[in-house]
């Protein structure tokens, strides 16, 4: 607020010089004009006046340069977004920095001497960012409870559900998951995601033939057939109205071979068809073919039944879900520039949603998310983390989906050179502030 105010201020002592110039060039014209259309004698005082035309000129130039130079050091101070207390601390040239371990933006001076984080009521010595990125980084969370927390710890994070739709947390280095409602872990922390395949095959029973029926009496018909079957648990005999729906009349015990007989009585008159079939104790009756009759006529007709089937297999595949495969073969290697790192590895899964890449400080316990990228399904991945700091970092990568993530192991690169510049991209440095790099 206190930069603000000082650009307010110049702004609007400059606009007052201008103006007064702009009244003062006014009133010299019409003398200019007047000069024009005298003698040649005075000449002279056209060319006094046009000399001091010509420094007024140069003055109102002169202003909106300085104008225009302060309000370039103000848009870099508005960019650093520092409040009154740290450019109290920091003067003017306060911008903002990095991040330190803890995740608190820290804010430097114009020269880079010194620096403060918010609420600081003292500066600290020195301002170096050891090269950090300046894509703002954020601590990977995992919508933990504090109770699975306390078990699992800050690394915490969801990682499948069970067979009983449960879900399973895990910790950072995946040893240990619990559940929520647990007081204890339990070693490991895999999906478990497995296929099976089930092969069942069904053999029918032989299909009844010569099926007949005949109308033995005032509204009876008897049903014949002949048994081919070995091994039916029971037979069932089936009616319905011509083109209607079949309905089980009976069912009758198995038989040993030999014809089949069944009297249907107090049948309407109309048109009816029956059928009979085969059936053993579990599913897979044998259906015959079925035949037609009049009660009033007395006419019958056999009807071929297609669909029986004397054999089918079924197989099932079913695939338990999981997080994705853990991927393989994670490098990491330094640029040419010293400070940027760029990770390599190998992706063994097909399932995933996203990858997350996470950072640490050797020696920490906090990851924190550089980046994501999109699916891989198969073949490489590749990414690059810019502008690392100084000293031994640590790298993992996260393919994840909707059941979990699974983490590959950490590699570890060591980073000796600091990234010289201080301003964000597009911008460069001009001492106590940053200038776009469009602005020359």
């Amino acid at each position: 607020m206190q930069g603000h105010t000082k650009l307010w201020r110049f702004a609007f002592r400059a606009c007052l010089a201008t103006a007064f110039l702009f009244i003062l060039i006014s009133a010299v014209s019409p003398r200019v004009e007047a000069a024009l259309s005298s003698d040649l004698n005075k000449q002279h005082q056209v060319a006094s006046l046009a000399s001091k035309l010509n420094i007024l000129q140069k003055l109102v130039d002169s202003l909106k340069n300085s104008f225009r130079h302060n309000s370039l050091a103000q848009t870099y101070s508005s960019y650093s977004s520092c409040s009154s207390s740290l450019t109290a601390l920091l003067g003017s040239g306060c911008h903002y920095m990095y991040n330190n371990s803890a995740g608190q933006a820290i804010y430097c001076d114009g020269p880079m001497s010194i620096s403060a984080k918010e609420g600081d009521t003292a500066t600290t010595a020195g301002c170096s960012s050891s090269g950090t990125t300046y894509t703002t980084t954020t601590t990977a969370t995992s919508a933990c409870s504090s109770s699975l927390t306390a078990l699992l710890g800050s690394g915490c994070h969801y990682m499948y559900n069970n067979s009983a739709g449960q879900s399973i947390y895990c910790d950072t280095n995946m040893t240990i998951s619990a559940k929520e409602g647990d007081t204890a872990t339990t070693a490991g922390c895999s999906g478990g995601g497995t296929t099976t395949t089930t092969t069942s095959t069904t053999t029918y029973l032989a299909k009844p033939t010569g099926v007949s029926a005949s109308l033995t009496a005032s509204s009876t018909v008897t049903i014949i057939w002949t048994d081919w079957a070995a091994g039916e648990d029971n037979y069932k005999i089936y009616r319905r109205v011509s083109g209607g729906g079949w309905a089980v009349l009976v069912t009758l015990p198995s038989m040993s071979g030999g014809n089949g007989s069944y009297v249907n009585t107090g049948v309407p008159d109309g048109s009816y068809e029956y059928m009979v079939s085969a059936c053993p104790s579990t599913s897979g009756c044998t259906d015959s073919d079925f035949v037609t009759i009049n009660t009033t006529t007395g006419t019958t007709s056999t009807t071929a039944n297609t669909t029986t089937t004397t054999t089918t297999t079924t197989t099932t595949t079913t695939t338990s879900a999981s997080a994705p495969t853990v991927p393989s073969g994670l490098t990491a290697t330094i640029a040419a520039n010293g400070y940027d790192v760029v990770l390599k590895w190998t992706d063994n899964s097909t399932n995933e949603d996203k990858y997350v890449i996470y950072r640490r400080v050797q020696g920490s316990t906090t990851w924190v998310t550089m980046g994501e990228m999109g699916i891989l399904y198969g073949g490489s991945g590749t990414f690059t983390n810019y502008a690392v700091p100084q000293g031994t970092n640590e790298y993992k990568i996260s393919p994840c989906n909707g059941y979990g993530c699974s983490e590959s192991p950490f590699v570890s690169v060591t980073i000796t050179t600091t990234s010289s510049s201080s301003c964000p991209a597009g911008y460069h440095s001009m001492g106590s502030y940053c200038q776009s790099d469009t602005d020359v």
